[in-house]
């Protein structure tokens, strides 16, 4: 998984995204779309390459400002 870059994971019913997602170091596109989760972790923004955050569709009602020291992040779809 220490390669991994993207990860589809849409309409899989999924209710949290666990906090060790920034063990996952080279993501550069996450697309967890029609699922149900309601917050974001904090420590997503320990993911420097992440370029794309797809989280249309779920129930997150707010978005902590930290996500914004992403220096390489391009699109956040909620």
């Amino acid at each position: 998984l220490n390669k991994l870059n993207e990860l589809h994971l849409g309409g899989n019913n999924i209710k949290i995204i666990p906090y060790d997602i920034y063990k996952l170091e080279n993501l550069i596109t996450i697309e967890l779309c029609k699922n149900f989760i309601s917050e974001i972790p904090e420590s997503i923004i320990y993911l420097k390459k992440l370029q794309h955050l797809g989280l249309c569709n779920n129930n997150i009602k707010k978005i902590k400002s930290e996500i914004s020291n992403i220096k390489t992040m391009k699109n956040i779809c909620l």
